[in-house]
């Protein structure tokens, strides 16, 4: 499985934790395999897990830099999407912050709406800025 294709499976679960906020992410895992047969592997299990394990931080840099929204107001696509891309950005520095931004935008191309794209750009971008990464 690329990376491409591990990221659009941990957009999913965080993006479905979003419905079901009470269900730990290792059951929203199992019934998503047994339900459509998705496949997973261990970065998948750690990104969606760590994504709520660091919630609060995560969403404190999101709605920190979310100019002229407020965070509960982003509709949950682009929301699940920049959850995926500041935990990678934060707690997987083995993965280069180009790549992170990139593979968001393009996840925001596919699955978002027309400006969500620019808007996750921006959002990361000053993300990257303000905590030099």
């Amino acid at each position: 499985m690329t990376r491409s294709e591990q990221r659009q499976c941990i957009v999913a679960l965080v993006y479905e934790k979003t419905f079901h906020p009470e269900e730990p992410v290792s059951e929203l895992i199992d019934l998503a395999v047994e339900a459509r047969a998705f496949k997973t592997d261990p970065f998948i299990v750690r990104a969606a897990s760590g994504v709520y394990e660091h919630l609060e931080q995560i969403d404190g840099l999101i709605g920190a830099h979310c100019i002229g929204w407020k965070l509960q107001r982003i509709p949950r696509v682009p929301l699940s999407i920049l959850r995926v891309a500041v935990y990678e950005l934060l707690f997987e520095p083995q993965i280069p912050t180009g790549a992170t931004i990139n593979e968001a935008v393009e996840l925001a191309k596919t699955y978002g709406g027309e400006k969500d794209a620019s808007y996750i750009n921006g959002v990361l971008g000053a993300i990257v800025r303000e905590q030099q990464l």
